[in-house]
């Protein structure tokens, strides 16, 4: 499955795999619609993506996603409904794969955002190349060492016209302020920015696996640990200990507040939440469960 918004990275991607022998058998064009933008530009960006599939004799499915009415924020909730409808879309085509159009200055704009957040390793691995989507669906990013003008440039001398998203020229938005302000300036410097930002992604991405094998060893079928024990341990350690009590990630400022509370002198009792886990503090003691209910 190929996942095609009708913008340029997508159709990039469409056309570049369409070259490849046996692609009438081998893929499938997927678009998901939103209902985050005024139906007629939906309705264009769907339809484009179907001319495209069509013209490079590919097959093509449309699933629309409802998001407007979810409370939170807009493209973190759309972002989930994307993934989730490409995943059934998959699953009913039995497709192993769903190919996205991520590309490398992506990678940059994600990595410089979460910079900006204090990240740590696993937010420093940025957009992995490969991420599973449940039961059997692995979704891959093979555009990841490309960059934008090279998209741009294939769909040139395909003679295709892309979509353009206006919410991209909206410099409000700081994913579309780091592209137009910050970006640029720091290709002007570091001209090779662009590929040293996937490897650093791939050191964070390795550095984060060691991490989480720690501490699968560290939790073991433990609840509760010596508080003085944590104090000594890394707080990167700590922190995935945490994280893998639970199934729903807390915010980095939660989870700040939850060290400083485990390694500070204080004998009070005390609790926390991060995410969907409690952490409650003792003297002595620091016990981490997942909350239900």
């Amino acid at each position: 499955m190929l996942a095609c918004s009708g913008g340029v990275d997508s159709s990039a991607l469409v056309l570049a795999l369409a070259g490849v022998p046996g692609a009438v058998e081998l893929f499938k064009v997927i678009h998901v619609r939103h209902d985050l933008r005024p139906a007629p530009e939906a309705d264009a960006d769907a339809e484009l993506a179907a001319r495209l599939a069509a013209r490079c004799g590919l097959g093509f499915s449309q699933i629309s996603v409802q998001v407007a009415s979810l409370p939170g924020n807009d493209e973190a909730n759309a972002r989930r409904a994307r993934y989730d409808a490409l995943g059934r879309v998959a699953r009913s085509n039995d497709s192993e794969f769903v190919a996205t159009a991520h590309q490398g200055h992506d990678q940059l704009e994600t990595l410089l955002m979460r910079l900006a957040r204090g990240a740590g390793p696993r937010g420093m691995a940025g957009i992995r190349e490969r991420r599973s989507l449940g039961e059997a669906v692995c979704v891959v990013r093979p555009m990841l060492g490309l960059g934008r003008n090279e998209c741009e440039a294939l769909c040139a001398e395909a003679g295709h016209v892309p979509a353009h998203d206006r919410t991209n020229k909206d410099l409000s938005r700081t994913r579309a302020a780091i592209r137009a302000r910050v970006v640029p300036a720091l290709e002007a410097i570091a001209p090779a920015i662009r590929g040293r930002s996937l490897d650093t992604a791939r050191a964070m991405a390795d550095s984060d696996a060691l991490i989480r094998r720690l501490a699968r060893d560290l939790a073991g079928d433990a609840e509760s640990w010596s508080r003085d024990d944590l104090r000594k341990t890394s707080p990167a350690l700590v922190s995935e200990l945490i994280r893998s009590a639970g199934t729903a990630s807390g915010t980095s400022r939660e989870l700040r507040k939850a060290l400083r509370m485990i390694r500070d002198d204080s004998t009070e009792p005390r609790e926390i939440r991060v995410g969907d886990v409690c952490i409650k503090v003792t003297a002595r003691e620091v016990s981490i469960t997942q909350r239900t209910g």
